[in-house]
Order: C-alpha cells, then structure tokens, then sequence
C-alpha cells in the first residue's frame, strides 16, 4: 500500500480502516491512524500499518460512525478533516462540521472527477449498532 492507486484494490490497514481504489479514485473508510497505547476507555494494541502520508491524495473519506475510537481516532479525525469530503452518516455530519456531508439510509451522492475518470456513486447502506447507538452508514460504491 502506497500512494500509487490502483485500477481496482482494497487495502485493510488494521481495525476498520480500509483503503479502496476504483476506477481511479481513493476512498478511506473509518481511518484510524493513532499510535498504540491506551485511548481513554480502550487500549489499542498495535498502531497503524503505514502513515496517513503515505496513502498520497485522497478523493473522500467515509466514516460508518464517530462515536468510538475504534472507528475514529484522534489522528483519523485529523486526516478526515484534510480529506477534500467526507461523507458519513447525518449525526456525525452535524458533529464533524461543514467538511462533513451526512448521508440517510439508502441515500446516494454521485462523485464527478474533473479529469478524465468516471463518475462514481457512493450510496449510504444502514448498519444497525447496539443500543442506543444511532443508525451508522456503510457505503457501497
């Protein structure tokens, strides 16, 4: 895994952050990028497999939820916020800010390059956490 993207290529870099190339772009999904040690109620046990760096430019950055650590972290919430959108579910939109779009169930934004890639579609699929969880979002693309 590097910043060279791939026609087609997932890549798991440790708990749920995945990298995904297609048709030319780059998502990263829940990225948590802190190092190991304890984070307030958990204790992470190994830190990420490469540096938020090292993954080049990003074209957006999904996030399922932000309420745990185990799926943003303080330095994933950093990289996140870099990214040129975020696309998440419409709580975490509201609490990541104005770089956030928050997406409802079944919902679908289409992403346009302005170069010669092609559109992709991003869609909001509902993920049911434990209660009281509110619903998260999962994207299929």
């Amino acid at each position: 895994m590097d910043a060279n993207r791939q026609p087609i290529g997932i890549s798991v870099l440790g708990g749920p952050t995945t990298v995904v190339d297609v048709g030319g772009w780059r998502f990263v999904i829940d990225p948590t990028f802190d190092e190991a040690g304890e984070q307030d109620y958990l204790t992470k046990t190994t830190g990420p497999a490469i540096s938020p760096s090292a993954l080049g430019p990003v074209d957006a950055v999904l996030i399922s939820h932000d309420e745990h650590l185990d799926n943003l972290d303080a330095e994933g919430r950093r990289f996140a916020l870099k990214a040129p959108r975020i696309l998440t579910n419409p709580g975490a939109a509201e609490r990541l800010g104005p770089s956030a779009r928050g997406l409802a169930p079944w919902e679908s934004i289409d992403l346009a390059a302005e170069d010669d890639r092609s559109a992709v579609t991003v869609q909001a699929v509902p993920l049911c956490m434990a209660p009281p969880m509110a619903i998260a979002m999962t994207a299929v693309m």
